[in-house]
């Protein structure tokens, strides 16, 4: 059995991988529009894998949560450099930089949920675009979550406004060690079925929005 799990595994790690890349692309290139060009000149703005793994976030993280049967599986590719001073309307720029992520995956989950519609879509393929439609789900349902270092918590400061987001920037730039208890509080949350059974609706009112509820 382990050795029929095993390229599930791996195909659903690269799916991650990936939705998780292009989230991030999202997010520089967003920050490119709105005056910051930090990601392009780092080289970030890419479909190179390399670029984007994080040992830890890409893989491990992902990976533990697979195998100890975690219903949300949660995975990051490495954060693109974004100089939030240099965007022009530093509000707004926070909110579309820090949202385009979110908005990516759950268009790639719409994208891929279009084809699941047609009755002559094959088994293989079927299946492999339901991962697809579920990781992005999931993807972009955890970023929602307003706390730091996660998207939602710049998309929540923006919309109460610039004090909110300064407050999560002082955060997020002591480094690791300043992120460290967040992530802590955010891998216990995820133990709890209290906080699944508030991310699992939501999650649930996505697929029914794509017709796969």
């Amino acid at each position: 059995m382990l050795g029929g799990a095993i390229p599930s595994i791996i195909i659903s790690l690269l799916i991650l991988l990936f939705s998780a890349i292009l989230h991030e692309i999202a997010h520089g290139a967003v920050a490119e529009y709105f005056g910051d060009d930090t990601a392009r000149r780092m080289g970030r703005i890419t479909l190179n894998p390399i670029v984007h793994i994080d040992p830890y976030f890409s893989i491990l993280v992902p990976l533990l949560l697979f195998l100890s049967g975690s219903p949300v599986i949660f995975g990051a590719a490495k954060p693109v450099p974004v100089n939030y001073f240099n965007l022009r309307n530093f509000r707004w720029g926070v909110f579309w930089v820090s949202i385009a992520g979110i908005l990516t995956n759950l268009f790639l989950a719409f994208v891929f949920s279009l084809p699941l519609h047609l009755h002559n879509i094959s088994q293989p393929v079927a299946t492999l675009f339901t991962n697809i439609v579920e990781i992005n789900i999931f993807l972009a349902v955890v970023n929602m979550i307003p706390i730091p270092p996660i998207d939602g918590s710049k998309v929540l400061a923006a919309l109460i406004g610039e004090r909110a987001i300064q407050a999560i920037m002082r955060i997020e730039m002591r480094g690791f060690l300043g992120i460290l208890p967040f992530i802590v509080l955010i891998y216990l949350l995820f133990t709890t079925a209290a906080f699944q059974s508030v991310l699992l609706p939501v999650a649930g009112f996505f697929f029914k929005i794509f017709g796969l509820g």
